[in-house]
């Protein structure tokens, strides 16, 4: 390699010229980048990482005085522009939190932000500039989505490298107001879902996650008190769904499985059910007849798939054709690839 790797680029699909040069944002900093949310009304930027040995960091990046966002002008940013921080979390009774996944549901930190000394890492990567006592950790940061005036952030798991207790997924919720993390989502170890990655919050309420776990991979719900429900699975191999968005109108819910890179589109009523009447998470529904089975075609041009729930024959013959289908919470139907998604579970 000619050139420095770990940076962020800016990506313009509606420019091409924008691909002639690409120029990284230096600002934002050297390390392994996961993903990348902009305050549209502060213009910071939070990133996390995904990094072990230690575990990875969530960064805020603060533009300079004056900077303001838009097209193209990220690549003017000077490589030292702005500060760039990483959070110190403090519990209510003001005591130091070394870890995410000390955290049970519910809890509230408070946060300070701290600088980073080298944010380019040529001293030492930029997580291992700082020593016990100074910034907040957590193994796999994933995904993040801004949506409710704050930043949604994803760990996938803990084990044993994570201080406090195992889990198999969380989702918190950075308020830059209030400048807290709460926690939104806590997925116990083997509670039925697990490594949570792709997010987005559902114009009808609550989340859409996607999973890159153990075994099937799920389109999965979490209603505002935490609450998961399925919403679709992977039936065709054990690679995982992503990138999770819905259609500007809220009736289509599109994701893409990363292998071979199919996309999939998911209608029908897909308001969160009703909360519960405990506060408390409860455990996802795991039988076989809750999941909806998804299909596709390969991706050509604008067509995409339909999803049918899985009291539906596992198999089909002839060509292509649209199957409509009613699942327990509305009616899918779209170009299905004529097989279901069928896949052994992933070894452990």
């Amino acid at each position: 390699m000619t050139k420095d790797h770990g940076y962020v680029f800016e990506v313009a699909p509606h420019d091409r010229r924008a691909y002639l040069d690409p120029r990284p944002i230096k600002a934002f900093g050297r390390y392994d980048h996961e993903a990348v949310v902009i305050d549209p009304r502060r213009g910071h930027a939070y990133l996390t990482e995904d990094a072990a040995e230690p575990n990875g960091l969530f960064f805020r990046w603060v533009p300079p005085e004056g900077f303001t966002h838009g097209r193209g002008r990220l690549r003017t940013l000077a490589d030292d522009a702005g500060v760039r921080q990483a959070p110190r979390c403090f519990d209510s009774a003001g005591r130091f939190v070394d870890g995410l996944s000390r955290a049970a549901i519910g809890p509230v930190y408070g946060v300070d932000w701290v600088d980073v000394p080298d944010r380019d890492g040529r001293t030492a990567e930029v997580r291992e500039q700082f020593g016990p006592g100074e910034v907040i950790r957590a193994r796999k940061l994933e995904s993040m989505w801004w949506g409710d005036g704050g930043a949604y952030v994803v760990s996938s798991y803990a084990r044993e490298e994570s201080p406090g207790a195992p889990h198999d997924g969380q989702v918190w919720f950075y308020d830059p107001e209030r400048r807290t993390l709460t926690l939104q989502v806590l997925l116990g170890v083997a509670s039925g879902y697990d490594g949570p990655d792709s997010i987005t919050v559902s114009p009808h309420g609550g989340l859409v996650v996607a999973e890159d776990g153990e075994g099937f991979q799920h389109l999965f719900g979490a209603t505002e008190r935490g609450r998961t429900y399925p919403i679709a699975r992977n039936e065709l191999n054990d690679s995982e769904f992503t990138g999770v968005v819905f259609s500007p109108d809220g009736d289509t819910l599109f994701a893409c499985i990363q292998s071979p890179g199919i996309m999939v589109a998911v209608t029908g009523p897909l308001a969160t059910p009703a909360p519960a009447l405990s506060d408390r998470p409860r455990p996802p529904v795991t039988g076989r007849e809750s999941r909806r089975r998804v299909w596709s075609t390969w991706w050509r041009g604008a067509r995409t798939a339909a999803t049918r729930p899985s009291s539906t024959s596992t198999s089909a013959a002839g060509p292509p054709s649209t199957r409509t289908a009613r699942c327990s919470s509305g009616r899918f139907s779209g170009q299905a690839h004529g097989r279901p998604f069928r896949a052994p579970g992933r070894p452990a």
